[in-house]
């Protein structure tokens, strides 16, 4: 993890899924930086040992919204244990929210109706209900919401349909509640992400044939890590990002635009 130049002190940064991956480095980068910080995630807090000491950890099922049925139920964000509200009861104050959580099912399952609308669920009306649920706090301080997507909502995916369906969907609701909670001075900005160093893509990482095949399309020339989507996150949501909201950043050393 790299220094920062970024100062949050005294800042409250919520990051889902931030026990594993991705989200756990962004926590890690924000607490570095002075704030205190509240990971959720699926994974046991004690897995990690002492690194993850200091810590405001809660347990949370990824994603807010554990099936299709109760999505159309119309669960709501005070939903009970499990629900988004069980992340910020108690806290007195979110300044930053990340939301890093999410899930992927590959074909054969994402292409089965039960099992796209549960990656939906799960990925784009999770994030939604998070947002919801967090937006009486970030109001109080005009913070700002960084979501993640990927690649693939750009290109879609043949293996993940419902994955970049749901990444795709997480760049709408970004622009949308970016022009929606502008007027309570709300941010709201999305990353996506290339090809990173994590468990995610280990498999595809370790072809040799297949990183030759990503590393040529790639302008920088190499895979990305976990803090180059950790520094941009803290970028937006800084005041040097103050005037920017409803924004795309690719953090992906130029894959998107080869």
């Amino acid at each position: 993890m790299g220094q920062t130049r970024f100062d949050f002190t005294g800042e409250t940064v919520v990051v889902t899924g931030g026990t594993s991956g991705i989200g756990r480095t962004v926590a890690e980068t924000f607490r570095a930086a002075g704030a205190h910080v509240v990971i959720t995630g699926t994974h046991r807090a004690e897995h990690y040992g002492a690194s993850i000491a200091g810590f405001d950890y809660r347990r949370f099922e990824l994603g807010i919204v554990p099936s299709p049925a109760r999505l159309t139920a119309g669960e709501s964000a005070d939903g009970g244990a499990g629900s988004a509200a069980t992340v910020f009861a108690g806290l007195d104050r979110c300044d930053v929210l990340v939301n890093c959580a999410g899930t992927m099912r590959r074909v054969p399952s994402e292409l089965t109706g039960d099992a796209f609308a549960a990656t939906i669920a799960e990925n784009l009306a999770g994030t939604f209900r998070v947002c919801e649920a967090a937006h009486p706090l970030l109001a109080r301080r005009g913070g700002s919401v960084i979501n993640l997507t990927s690649m693939t909502a750009l290109f879609g995916s043949p293996r993940v349909p419902g994955y970049a369906s749901s990444k795709g969907g997480l760049i709408s609701l970004t622009r949308s509640l970016a022009q929606a909670w502008a007027p309570v001075g709300i941010r709201v900005n999305v990353l996506a992400p290339g090809f990173i160093e994590t468990p995610l893509i280990a498999a595809q990482l370790a072809d040799d044939a297949r990183r030759g095949q990503i590393l040529a399309r790639t302008p920088l020339g190499r895979i990305g890590t976990p803090s180059d989507v950790a520094g941009a996150a803290m970028f937006l949501a800084s005041a040097a990002a103050a005037f920017i909201t409803g924004a795309l950043l690719p953090v992906d050393g130029g894959y998107s635009a080869a």
